[in-house]
């Protein structure tokens, strides 16, 4: 916690993140990133703009984007979302809006962390199907009842009926689980 940002100083774009990190956001860098930071706000920022009856989070979008994407693309597709574990999971209108100004933040965002894990930005490129998936099995569940997809995909993957749990600290531990199966080198050592 060296870098502590004061809370009246954000004016500077930067912010704290929960292991004490300082994350610049017109310039993130390769030792700013941390998993577990990504991790904990995919957990804590919620889907849909928060307009949802219970807390679907991120971490749990990119968990159902990785059972459904191959082999080769489960690295990518668990860092599909990771720039919105620091920049949050801004909607699709608000997105379109702000243009080239949030998606240039995004970007660089992405890049670093691919770049720190080892993951090719046309694999990022690549998920965008299992995206889509995603997203019509989340609408259809959390928007409609139809719950076929949604624990078709879950038993699938050896994990039972899950529902939208909406504690933040389990999904962020499944998320962190899954990220360590794919990257053991960013393992904690035990």
């Amino acid at each position: 916690m060296d870098n502590f940002i004061h809370i009246h100083d954000t004016h500077l774009g930067k912010f704290n993140t929960v292991s004490g990190r300082e994350i610049n956001i017109l310039n993130p860098t390769v030792e700013s990133i941390d998993e577990g930071d990504i991790g904990t706000g995919l957990a804590n920022f919620c889907r849909f703009g928060g307009q949802l009856s219970r807390h679907y989070s991120v971490a749990q979008h990119s968990i159902l984007v990785m059972l459904l994407a191959p082999d080769h693309l489960k690295p990518a597709a668990i860092l599909h979302d990771a720039s919105e574990g620091y920049l949050g999971d801004v909607i699709k209108p608000l997105k379109v809006i702000l243009g080239a100004i949030y998606g240039d933040i995004e970007t660089r965002f992405t890049e670093v962390i691919c770049g720190k894990y080892g993951v090719s930005l046309e694999d990022i490129k690549a998920i965008k199907p299992y995206d889509m998936q995603a997203l019509e099995i989340e609408h259809a569940f959390l928007r409609t009842g139809s719950d076929v997809a949604w624990n078709a995909i879950w038993i699938a993957n050896n994990m039972g009926f899950v529902s939208y749990d909406a504690n933040p600290e389990i999904w962020k531990r499944r998320y962190l689980q899954y990220f360590y199966e794919l990257f053991p080198a960013f393992a904690p050592v035990s």
